[in-house]
């Protein structure tokens, strides 16, 4: 048998079933679901992670996986992340405290109000030592939250585009399916559009939106000068008042439609499922060999600082919980397909410590 260059692991090994995703059901059966949580917290809507109401979902549920008065969350962004760690802090019951990495965009770990901000991946391990020394250290009364996309795997400034392709692979595939044989630059374009910030008002940085409006592009059945003048105030009215000359495009904009009409999470289903398999299909799938910046740019691997990290502090007694605001569609498989949900997938773990 070859020498094998990488260790390789499962996210499960540092998560179990404590995995919560956009539909805030928690995996774990013991665990509260969505249904249970909006009637305790008496909840409006299916909250996002920038939300106040997100943490108070994610306090609820830790509640009933333990007793715990300290929360440490590492993740990767400045808006979702940040903001959870941020409405997290104003529980009076309990300290909240973080880390962001966001490699390649800053040399130093940085002090922010109730975060660490840290520049590489390799000095995690570093800088969670220094938030232990400052802040408070981590025991069996605390409860480690680590985003899933981005941090656990694919770790952003490193691996992130290994995810990022992934995506598109399923955005580029349901195009084929849709429109046959695609321009690869006119449609790249389509979709740079689409996800631009500026759009957000209309998809809300959700990829189901974002993948819809680029076909929208991309059919000519909306303009970019159109997005730009605000002719549409949301989705749903964009959905409306398009006029779509595809059937296929027409009969999954339908679909889009009558989804968010019912509020349902997932609005895009076969978009998330196509995700789900290029997602599995970009895990452990290239030879040790691979030049490390090829592997990198091409394989979602685990971020091997962060499995570290977790590993060490489960044997501590904290809690680990992994969350994402993928729906669950992106992450596990169809009932029959032989294939494992992606947190029970091995995967190469890599780190540069």
């Amino acid at each position: 048998m070859a020498n094998l260059k990488y260790k390789r692991g499962k996210l499960s090994d540092i998560f179990g079933n404590r995995l919560v995703f956009r539909e805030l059901n928690p995996v774990g059966n013991s665990l509260p679901q969505f249904p249970e949580i909006k009637t305790a917290l008496s909840l409006t809507k299916l909250p996002r992670k920038k939300d106040k109401e997100y943490a108070k979902a994610l306090y609820y549920i830790f509640s009933k996986a333990g007793n715990f008065n300290k929360v440490f969350y590492i993740g990767d962004t400045l808006m979702s992340d940040a903001s959870v760690i941020e409405n997290f802090s104003e529980f009076p019951d309990i300290e909240t405290f973080g880390i962001i990495t966001r490699e390649g965009e800053t040399d130093t770990i940085e002090f922010r109000k109730n975060f660490l901000l840290n520049g590489r991946w390799a000095n995690l391990e570093r800088a969670f030592s220094i938030c232990e020394e400052k802040v408070f250290r981590a025991d069996e009364r605390t409860v480690l939250i680590i985003d899933i996309d981005k941090t656990a795997i694919g770790a952003r400034g490193r691996n992130d585009r290994a995810i990022d392709k992934a995506r598109i692979d399923a955005i580029r595939e349901l195009a084929e399916e849709i429109f046959g044989e695609i321009n690869e630059e006119k449609f790249s374009k389509a979709y740079q559009i689409a996800n631009r910030k500026e759009f957000f008002y209309i998809t809300e940085d959700n990829q189901d939106i974002v993948s819809l409006l680029a076909f929208f592009i991309y059919d000519g059945a909306v303009s970019e000068t159109e997005l730009s003048g605000g002719k549409f105030e949301n989705a749903k009215e964009l959905i409306e008042k398009v006029s779509v000359r595809n059937s296929v495009l027409k009969k999954y904009a339908e679909t889009v439609l009558k989804n968010i009409e019912e509020k349902n999470p997932t609005a895009f289903p076969e978009f998330r499922k196509k995700e789900f398999l290029k997602t599995i299909a970009r895990a452990d799938f290239l030879p040790d060999e691979t030049p490390i910046a090829k592997l990198l740019s091409e394989e979602i691997t685990i971020t091997g600082e962060v499995y570290r990290l977790a590993l060490m502090l489960k044997k501590r007694g904290v809690v680990v919980f992994g969350v994402s605001d993928k729906p669950a569609l992106s992450t596990m498989p169809e009932e029959g397909s032989g294939l494992p949900p992606v947190y029970e997938k091995t995967m190469k773990i890599y780190s540069e410590v």
